[in-house]
């Protein structure tokens, strides 16, 4: 201070905040005592360039691309937040219904409106995000199991042409119906449990 060091003694406050997990998650309902200094942390917003975008949106679709393939591991926990006392997990699957109370709290938020703005559009970008990654998964009714469908005839067709073999002719999709009748099934009774959790025991973000 003006070029000299000052020691000074702080008063701690004791101050009752929300408690998290060893994976930095909060406690549904439960908190902690700890120190307090007497300032928080700053929050506004902070313009950046197209690079940090770029790494930033990156990261964003790799984070979606680990939690699809976490999914089938959410379901149980999903299922005893619906149908049990279980508690509903801040990174818990959510559906239409769950991302439209999302969007209402975001709207009650004291914060200044150009971030209210901009977590809308996040949740929208990343609703939408979440639906392209699991429609291209190469399932059959997806998009995804037709472009697999799709590429494999391609395959077959090259390999014949380079073995000087008959054109095996287009794939048959149809005969991977029964597959697309299950996946379809899985994904319906997904959607229900989804829908019953958003509707019980909703994520809440406030």
């Amino acid at each position: 201070r003006d070029g000299q060091e000052v020691t000074l003694q702080a008063d701690i406050a004791t101050n009752l905040v929300a408690k998290k997990d060893s994976d930095g998650l909060y406690v549904e309902g439960e908190y902690v005592k700890a120190g307090f200094l007497g300032f928080s942390a700053a929050t506004g917003v902070v313009k950046q360039d197209f690079g940090d975008s770029v790494v930033w949106m990156t990261d964003r679709v790799g984070d979606a691309v680990d939690s699809l393939a976490a999914l089938p591991s959410k379901v149980p926990a999903l299922w005893d937040a619906a149908f049990g006392d279980g508690p509903r997990e801040q990174d818990s699957p959510m559906g239409v219904v769950g991302a439209a109370r999302v969007g209402g709290e975001i709207a009650t938020l004291d914060i200044p409106a150009s971030q209210q703005m901009a977590m809308f559009v996040m949740l929208l970008a990343g609703f939408n995000l979440s639906l392209f990654l699991f429609n291209m998964l190469p399932l059959l009714p997806l998009d995804g199991g037709h472009i697999a469908g799709a590429l494999w005839e391609s395959l077959r067709r090259n390999l014949a042409r380079v073995l000087r073999r008959p054109d095996p002719g287009p794939f048959d999709v149809a005969k991977l119906m029964p597959v697309a009748y299950v996946v379809a099934g899985v994904f319906v009774c997904f959607t229900l449990l989804v829908l019953v959790a958003d509707v019980v025991n909703p994520i809440r973000i406030s």
